[in-house]
């Protein structure tokens, strides 16, 4: 049969309807192979696009419905199901710079769970939401990035690193903690391969805030921290494999408007603060004794003070 329009159909009829096997070629460059039920693309079937894209598989009324394989024009194709002529279930999608992705879809995008291999050689295992990493899962970089080896496990949001997760370093450093935006921020706990390790508070990748580091020498210090750096009030106890084991070096700054108030808070605190003084007052000489100080003092003394 030949429409005025151009279109051809060769095939089974029934009542005046396309029905059974037949071939629809259009006028465009379109064709379609297969099964016809009242005059649509019903059951089994290879529809062929004028441009170069082909799907073979299941239909429904005319949509790609059910399994079926789609072979797009950039190089690009999908095995999988399909619903109402978008991916929509279990597939596989492979792009044509060998990239794959096996799992669920969601309207033609990758949503739910699934894999994805990288061109880099790394891969994700775990929850998409409309085509990207959003939930839990696993990432592991390939061996063409220059993290090659390291993993990370937890939450992502929109692809990178986000809420709550564990960072495996390949040389065998490990991060356990928050995250915001694929940097280590909040609370979290560091830990090296020479068994240093630090627990506290993170930002931007730095320890920043307070916290806790243990060393290899087994010295520890407690206090805060500024971009990696001890800066602050804090409690340095220096370890047994040291010159200096079991010192101790315990620091308060103090920043007071009035010098007569720095006065009192000085000859308070002495004794806590600086206990090496009350020390060396009973027991005799100290051989060595660190103060370190950023106290800004201002303003007239009072009467009597020296």
């Amino acid at each position: 049969y030949i429409w005025p329009h151009g279109d051809k159909y060769e095939g089974w009829f029934n009542s005046g309807n396309r029905h059974g096997r037949g071939t629809h070629h259009f006028l465009n460059g379109d064709n379609y192979t297969g099964d016809w039920i009242n005059d649509t693309r019903t059951g089994e079937g290879i529809f062929t696009w004028f441009d170069g894209g082909k799907y073979e598989g299941q239909f429904i009324t005319g949509n790609r419905h059910g399994q079926g394989t789609q072979l797009y024009l950039n190089g690009d194709n999908y095995t999988g199901d399909w619903i109402n002529d978008a991916r929509m279930g279990y597939g596989v999608l492979i792009w044509s710079n060998g990239e794959k992705y096996e799992g669920q879809f969601s309207v033609n995008n990758i949503h739910g769970r699934g894999t994805q291999l990288y061109l880099d050689g790394s891969n994700y295992t775990g929850d998409w939401v409309n085509d990207t990493r959003t939930g839990q899962g696993v990432f592991v970089w390939g061996t063409h990035t220059k993290w090659a080896g390291d993993k990370y496990e937890g939450q992502f949001k929109e692809n990178k690193m986000h809420g709550r997760g564990t960072y495996h370093y390949a040389e065998g450093k490990n991060y356990i903690g928050d995250w915001i935006n694929n940097t280590m921020t909040g609370e979290g706990m560091f830990t090296w391969p020479n068994g240093e390790m630090y627990e506290g508070q993170f930002s931007a990748g730095n320890r920043h805030g307070r916290g806790t580091q243990l060393y290899s020498d087994g010295s520890n210090y407690t206090g805060d921290w500024m971009n990696d750096t001890r800066t602050g009030q804090g409690v340095f106890v220096w370890g047994t494999q040291t010159k200096w084991a079991g010192d101790k070096y315990e620091v308060q700054a103090h920043l007071d408007t009035s010098f007569g108030n720095s006065i009192i808070f000085t000859e308070s605190n002495v004794y806590r603060t600086h206990s090496v003084l009350e020390a060396s007052r009973i027991y005799g000489k100290i051989q060595r004794f660190i103060h370190i100080s950023t106290d800004e003092v201002y303003g007239e003394t009072p009467s009597g003070s020296n």
